[in-house]
């Protein structure tokens, strides 16, 4: 995504441009042999930018109709058929990433993200939805952080199931299977963020939310020999009579005995028994960081997080994979196992950005030009 043409419309839709012209001169330091250089790659970037631009929140579009929309259309010079398609599709994900990631913990509690979802995908060409409320036998690490906002109706959290597949579904060579952190409000639980740390917590479900947009432009672009499998936990990290606690020990889907350590760890616990059911169908992560996992007594197999924030723990950015890999058995799958299954954690900062600005929905245009644009002849 271009941060100039960015800026640019930006500075245009100020100015009060309805109809931003986009044109892209010619780049004399271009670096060679680079496919990220090429022009249509190029354009690509600039029209996301100025798409990114135009955007408009969900709350803002609700509460203030007539701000919408900020552009009538986006020109591109010298821009063809193929290159505002991939365009569209993209920015269509894009838009409901920024829909369900930017908005309030109330417009996207739980339920509501299942009732936006079931609107914007419904029709979507190859794609199924399925939904069931949180159930303590089959995810019960992810029950647990429920626990508190269950007695909410209006908060209490769902599971979203996500597929895709291909026109032609004898031809699938690839399945990806995504698991999203879907956290739609996060005070800490019982471990609350005191101190002025909790602002900005709704945007702790946009890894769920890149990759219920991701659907939308699989559905746009139907890439062949592709099918793709997402399990998104929108559960809400709440304070209660009912919160669980540090010093708990609970099972995970997996049998493994989870020591709490803090419950601001809610993320990993929502997706391990997600992951495990993914692993079920079916960065590096180094020595230390599972050592760093290991239960500390007989009581418990994992200790789910110590009482530090990852800035202040050694490789604590690795820690968080380190879990999942445990808690849902991946350690068992390994490249010396009979039935080795790769694996990838994408962190939700990307996605999320600052409060003051736009979520991103970095991990969906990660995937589409990794995983769809090859596919549809783009790359």
């Amino acid at each position: 995504m271009n941060p100039d043409y960015l800026r640019g419309t930006w500075m245009a839709i100020a100015l009060g441009c309805k109809a931003p012209l986009l044109c892209v001169g010619p780049l004399q330091t271009a670096s060679v042999g680079f496919r990220w250089m090429e022009r249509k790659n190029i354009l690509l970037n600039v029209l996301l930018g100025a798409y990114h631009a135009a955007y408009t929140p969900l709350e803002v579009r609700e509460m203030l109709p007539e701000k919408y929309p900020k552009v009538t259309h986006i020109g591109l010079v010298n821009g063809d058929d193929t290159l505002l398609k991939v365009a569209s599709a993209i920015e269509e994900g894009r838009w409901i990433a920024r829909d369900i990631g930017g908005s309030d913990p109330e417009r996207m509690a739980a339920p509501a993200v299942v009732q936006y979802l079931q609107s914007v995908l419904s029709g979507a060409e190859g794609i199924t939805m399925h939904v069931e409320k949180v159930d303590g036998k089959k995810y019960p690490l992810m029950a647990a952080v429920n626990r508190a906002a269950s007695v909410v109706s209006r908060h209490d959290g769902r599971v979203v199931h996500l597929n895709y597949v291909p026109p032609d579904s004898t031809t699938i060579d690839t399945t990806l299977y995504l698991i999203g952190k879907g956290i739609t409000y996060d005070t800490g639980g019982a471990d609350v963020k005191a101190g002025g740390v909790m602002a900005g917590m709704h945007r702790d479900k946009c890894g769920a939310a890149a990759i219920a947009g991701f659907f939308m432009t699989l559905s746009r672009l139907q890439p062949p020999a592709l099918s793709v499998s997402a399990s998104l936990a929108f559960v809400r990290n709440s304070i209660g009579p009912d919160s669980y606690v540090s010093d708990e020990i609970i099972v995970s889907r997996a049998g493994k005995r989870v020591r709490i350590g803090n419950t601001d760890a809610e993320g990993r616990m929502v997706m391990a028994d997600l992951l495990c059911e993914a692993k079920e169908k079916i960065s590096t992560v180094r020595k230390e960081d599972y050592e760093f996992n290991k239960g500390r007594t007989e009581y418990e197999d994992i200790l789910q997080c110590n009482n530090l924030p990852s800035s202040a723990t050694a490789r604590g950015h690795q820690v968080p994979a380190a879990f999942l890999v445990m808690a849902s058995g991946l350690d068992k799958h390994g490249m010396d196992s009979l039935k080795p299954l790769p694996y990838t954690h994408v962190d939700v900062a990307g996605s999320a950005a600052e409060i003051h600005v736009l979520p991103t929905a970095a991990p969906l245009m990660m995937f589409a030009s990794r995983y769809i644009l090859p596919r549809v002849g783009f790359l």
